[in-house]
C-alpha cells in the first residue's frame, strides 16, 4: 500500500467504477478522478501529494476525450514537467486505433496500453508491474 492513482476519463461512469476497482486492490492510499483534460492540467499544476515519491504515482489516463485527448495531455503534462520518466503511466482505450497506438507508442515515458474495460486482473497487472 502506499501508491497514488490519478484517474482521468471524460466518462464519470467509468471512473467510477475504475475507482472502485482499484480501491478493492488495497494498494492505493489515494485516488484522484478528473473527467477533463482540463481539470488534470488544473490538478497537476496543484499537486496536492509533494511529499510523494514520483514512483508511487499512477496515472492511468483515456485515450479518447473531447477538447483534448489523452495522448495529447500526457504530452503537454511531460512539456511541462509536470510528469516523469519514473510514474507509472497507461493510456486506457475502448478501441484498436492505429493512429491512438502509434501515437502513444512515440510517448516515452508510457508503461502500458490498455484496452477498456479495466478489470480487476488488469488492476493486478499494474500493480505487479509497479512493485518490481
Amino acid at each position: 500500500m502506499g501508491k497514488i492513482l490519478i484517474l482521468i476519463d471524460d466518462d464519470a461512469t467509468t471512473n467510477l467504477y475504475n475507482e472502485e476497482l482499484a480501491k478493492q486492490s488495497n494498494d492505493f492510499k489515494e485516488i484522484y478522478k478528473m473527467d477533463s483534460a482540463v481539470e488534470a492540467l488544473t490538478f497537476f499544476n496543484e499537486l496536492p501529494f509533494d511529499n510523494a515519491s514520483n514512483n508511487d504515482i499512477v496515472i492511468i489516463v483515456d485515450a479518447h476525450m473531447p477538447d483534448m485527448d489523452g495522448i495529447e495531455l500526457l504530452d503537454e503534462l511531460y512539456d511541462l514537467d509536470l510528469i516523469t520518466n519514473d510514474m507509472f503511466i497507461a493510456i486506457l482505450t475502448s478501441s484498436q486505433s492505429l493512429r491512438i497506438e502509434e501515437n502513444a507508442n512515440k510517448l516515452p515515458f508510457l508503461n502500458q496500453f490498455i484496452s477498456k474495460p479495466l478489470t480487476k486482473e488488469k488492476v493486478n497487472k499494474i500493480i505487479k508491474e509497479i512493485n518490481n
